[in-house]
């Protein structure tokens, strides 16, 4: 192995050694100097053939700045004597210790990309979506430069397991899975036809896009197809105004909204189509604007097209897709009652004990402290005392006006617990409830017999519905709850992402799910596993991106129906729990106040072609 210098420190690796790859289809794989080969007993015809999928594992003892020596090539050991195109598809993932945890490629504590892939430079590759194609078509015994030249763990990382920013790391596992595809040089043109290739290849050159502003043909600003980074991969999404993202699929038109870093593509609901008579022919459009491109759910006999997110919001649990415990909001009038506001409490059965360490509390009437107490003070007992029993210990949220608004931590440790205890994924909200109800009566599922299973030409990807909070003091005991002076608001992830505004004076979404909880599939080997069907919602942050911003109203963006549609993304809590919906621009409001439309989102497997059409309302894309 070549070593670098300038190493910062060393942890070992979970490693296993890749044995040499076994080629059923006449490719040779080159790894250090070690090649194998097999003869190829197929003829490649219009459709590639995967020629193998292996996984690298990082090595014993990898330590910072070292880099393991790797080469990665593909020879044309076919039968025939004509040409192959071969493509390569590197896939990145960090488990944890326990072997099941997916840790991000790029380190939340420090910022860097742990494993870093060195690409061989000028190596005759490119990269398209998520796939790197060779220039060249491969003639019979000819072999490709190397992709790459191996793996680096970053040289500034740090992965002390004690003290190190980056300590997850230390005893975690990189894997390195690498896909290789083969097609008949003359049928390359086959490659083009695959949904996540054409969104791709249209994208613009990266530039940096102003999401506080509109996005058009006049103005630009990113107007088109866009590059963005989803768990360390290179994706693609519509933005703007646009017109050639149609797609007829399961007999339903859909729009396409971006490529997944598997390689999918997700596409949002647009209603039925339509059938047209063209030039003598019948063909079928998706013209559908308004309620008509919402889905409509039949509930006791009566068809509904209009629904609540949940059914009630004095609860931080009801932003959830799914929720456990509903802890409740009470109210407290505060008078001129002198309370003590402690940082911290302790718990023995039911008494509760705050910290009156000093530094750790405050005392005074709500009136004259509850400035200082919303820096961090959040604990009290209702009776003003310092200890009290499960019924009078209470967590402030709000700190607004005269009354005290707080959440009972009877039963509970702590706020952590009481959080964990409300975003335990046991319940569905309505939303959940009846798009997978709408899915099921569409029969998408093939659950009558001798009919399509529809859901098996979809990737199982994330459906993001983020519960993490970045400011208000449910984010934690100590934190902040007054970043500009007193607020009510404990806010989401999403909240700061599509409406504060960064240092740049733009929003900054992102399409990352940080937490495991609020990553929903329907396999848990993929996120958390709690989807009856492969179906979910848009994220606020996919709706900033698409143009539906939160700093403009915009009609021309393409997901604009006029109706008001929830997405899955939670904004705020104060005295009610409040969920993004949009309809021209991102707009919120509290879960059971109004009934707004659901268009669901579902996504494409990797390699999905389309059969015909061109993107047009009028010719929309037809999923082979």
């Amino acid at each position: 192995m070549k070593k670098k210098i300038n190493i910062k420190s060393k942890k070992t690796l979970v490693f296993a050694l890749p044995a040499l790859f076994l080629l059923s289809f006449g490719v040779s794989l080159a790894v250090s100097h070690d090649r194998a080969t097999m003869a190829n007993n197929f003829k490649l015809g219009g459709a590639y053939e995967t020629l193998f999928v292996e996984t690298f594992d990082s090595p014993q003892n990898w330590i910072t700045c070292e880099t393991i020596d790797k080469s990665l090539v593909v020879t044309n050991d076919t039968d025939s004597s004509g040409s192959i195109s071969v493509r390569l598809k590197l896939e990145e993932q960090w488990i944890a210790a326990d072997g099941t945890t997916v840790l991000p490629l790029v380190s939340a504590a420090s910022g860097l990309t742990m494993a870093q892939i060195d690409f061989t430079p000028n190596s005759g590759w490119t990269k398209q979506g998520v796939y790197y194609y060779y220039d060249s078509d491969l003639a019979k015994n000819a072999t490709t430069s190397s992709l790459i030249t191996g793996v680096t763990l970053n040289c500034n990382a740090n992965i002390d397991s004690v003290a190190g920013a980056d300590s997850a790391y230390g005893d975690a596992t990189y894997h390195l899975k690498i896909t290789a595809q083969a097609i008949n040089a003359e049928s390359k043109s086959e490659w083009d036809k695959e949904f996540a290739n054409m969104i791709a290849k249209k994208a613009n050159p990266d530039s940096n896009i102003d999401f506080t502003q509109a996005a058009n043909i006049a103005t630009g600003n990113g107007n088109g197809v866009n590059r963005a980074i989803e768990n360390g991969q290179d994706v693609y999404y519509f933005r703007g105004e646009v017109y050639d993202n149609n797609v007829i699929w399961a007999d339903k038109c859909w729009k396409m909204v971006r490529t997944t870093a598997t390689g999918g593509t997700k596409m949002i609901y647009n209603g039925e189509p339509t059938d047209v008579v063209v030039d003598g022919e019948t063909v079928k459009q998706c013209n559908a604007t308004g309620a008509d491109s919402q889905i409509t759910v039949n509930i006791n006999g009566t068809d509904t097209n209009t629904f609540k997110f949940n059914n009630d919001s004095n609860s931080p649990a009801d932003v959830g897709y799914m929720y456990g415990t509903r802890i409740e909001v009470s109210a407290l009038s505060a008078g001129s009652t002198s309370f003590v506001f402690s940082n911290n409490v302790s718990r023995s059965d039911n008494t509760y004990t705050l910290d009156t360490s000093p530094g750790q509390s405050i005392a005074g009437t709500w009136e004259a402290e509850r400035t200082n107490a919303a820096v961090k003070y959040h604990y009290f007992c209702t009776d003003g005392a310092s200890v009290c029993d499960n019924t009078k210990i209470g967590y402030i949220h709000d700190f607004n006006g005269s009354y005290i608004y707080y959440l009972k931590v009877d039963g509970y440790n702590n706020i952590e617990d009481m959080k964990t205890a409300m975003f335990t994924n046991t319940t569905d909200s309505n939303a959940k409830t009846m798009i997978e109800t709408w899915f099921e009566q569409q029969n998408l599922d093939g659950h009558i017999a001798n009919t399509k299973n529809y859901e098996d030409d979809l990737e199982d990807t994330v459906f993001c519905n983020d519960r993490s909070y970045y400011s208000g003091a449910l984010k934690g005991k100590d934190s902040d709850a007054t970043p500009r002076g007193i607020t009510g608001h404990s806010n989401h992830g999403a909240y700061i992402r599509n409406v504060e505004m960064n240092a740049q004076s733009n929003h900054e979404p992102s399409l990352d799910c940080i937490n495991s909880n609020d990553a929903f599939t329907k396999d848990s080997a993929n996120g958390n596993g709690k989807l009856d069907h492969k179906i979910g919602l848009i994220t606020a942050d996919e709706l900033t991106m698409a143009g539906n911003s939160y700093s403009y109203f915009d009609s021309n963006a393409y997901l604009y129906t006029g109706q008001s549609t929830w997405s899955a993304s939670p904004s705020r809590f104060g005295e009610r729990a409040v969920e993004f919906y949009w309809y021209s621009d991102l707009l919120h409001f509290p879960v059971d106040d109004d009934a707004y439309g659901l268009r669901p989102l579902v996504s494409l497997k990797a390699g999905t072609k389309c059969a015909s059409g061109t993107g047009t309302t009028a010719d929309p894309y037809i999923v082979e």
